[in-house]
């Protein structure tokens, strides 16, 4: 089946997926001559190319789209390309120049879609809009065009549209200074309603962990905690094994946050031993990395370099090259660690024994020690 206008949009869609189809689609487009089709391919392509933090390769992609609309005289087309560029410039963002030219982009965007009567196109407008004023500081603007493609997605009975869009305001929200978590956290609860309403567990599971993080972030521990278990709940209801590791990881960093490494350790492995059940070697073995980190952290090198050998086994048995470097990074740190607590020990011996100052004797941690104790005399 070719690309209709409607489906050129990536919102509530998997990003993998979405590209995998348009991929495909594309071919089909390529080989039966419809440049139209191909051109929508080649803007959902870049849609979900710049939401994968790949910017150069979407606006390569938007760029032929555009094009393509541009010598068909496809308007609806090129306002899609449009805001799918706006986005890439917005995801770059390196400077004010790139951020006036995503506003100008999905201003022009807007503009066209409502001429047309394209109101899907305008909705996503809005919400480009948003995250350019966003990255702008102006939250105030990117509240109001948030709002605004709230509205036309409710108008065209796209719930899952609009969902994703509370997002959009959620995230709005948390960028005024400072930050109005309360509002915040009432989007996610209306985003996660509407999954409810379309039986979509895993999505209001995810809706409820990030109101955790709001909550959290707020410092409302207890009603983080609340959204926490319930998120967690929903990921079981709905089998999502990677849902539920998320969660874990979210509740062993609050955890640490409040000083309980024990209990966060219990958590940690916890999550090792979930990815382990489900069969999924490569994240068991990031689990281990992430609880190996917090051993090392808390100076249990043992155990950290007992871990990071687990992991590297399983990384290596899945061919994950990153995976293989980050698990080295954590056996190096355990090993360099072990070291220099060992040195201090000798010193320690030494000095005891000898009276031989600390500061005459090899120390890896004498330089930074000497400059926290010297920034605390001169400040007290």
């Amino acid at each position: 089946m070719a690309m209709e206008l409607e489906q050129v949009f990536v919102l509530d869609e998997s990003l993998e997926e979405a590209l995998g189809t348009a991929y495909q689609k594309m071919d089909l487009a390529r080989a039966s001559g419809d440049e139209r089709a191909r051109a929508l391919c080649l803007i959902q392509a870049a849609d979900a190319m710049v939401q994968m933090d790949r910017p150069d390769e979407a606006m390569g992609y938007a760029s032929e789209g555009m094009g393509l609309c541009s010598e068909m005289k496809f308007e609806e087309g090129r306002a899609a390309a449009m805001i799918i560029m706006s986005k890439v410039h917005a995801k770059k963002g390196r400077d004010e120049e790139e951020l006036e030219e995503a506003e100008d982009s999905a201003t022009d965007a807007l503009k066209l879609s409502r001429k047309l009567g394209f109101r899907k196109g305008e909705a996503v407008a809005h919400t480009a809009l948003s995250g350019v004023y966003r990255a702008s500081k102006k939250a105030a603007l990117a509240i109001k065009h948030a709002k605004e493609a709230l509205v036309i997605f409710a108008e065209l009975g796209e719930k899952r549209s609009m969902a994703v869009t509370y997002d959009t305001v959620k995230s709005a929200y948390l960028a005024k200074s400072p930050p109005e978590s309360f509002l915040a956290a009432k989007q996610v609860e209306k985003a996660a309603a509407l999954y409810q309403e379309l039986g979509d567990k895993a999505k209001e599971a995810a809706c409820m962990h990030t109101a955790a993080v709001v909550e959290k972030d707020a410092g409302d521990v207890k009603k983080a905690a609340e959204a926490l278990q319930k998120a967690r709940d929903l990921f079981a209801e709905a089998g999502n094994v990677q849902g539920q590791g998320m969660v874990l990881e979210t509740v062993m960093g609050m955890l640490l946050d409040g000083g309980l490494y024990r209990e966060a350790v219990k958590v940690g492995k916890d999550r090792v031993m979930l990815f382990n059940g489900a069969g999924d070697a490569g994240e068991e073995a990031k689990a281990m990395v992430k609880l190996g980190d917090i051993y090392l952290k808390n100076d249990d090198h043992e155990r950290a370099a007992k871990i990071a050998e687990t992991a590297l086994g399983l990384f290596a048995s899945i061919s994950d090259m990153e995976g293989l470097k980050s698990a080295k990074e954590l056996a190096d740190g355990a090993i360099q660690a072990k070291k220099v607590e060992e040195i201090e020990a000798s010193v320690a011996k030494a000095a005891n024994s000898m009276h031989v100052p600390r500061t005459l004797l090899v120390d890896p941690g004498l330089n930074k020690r000497m400059a926290e104790q010297f920034v605390a005399a001169i400040t007290m």
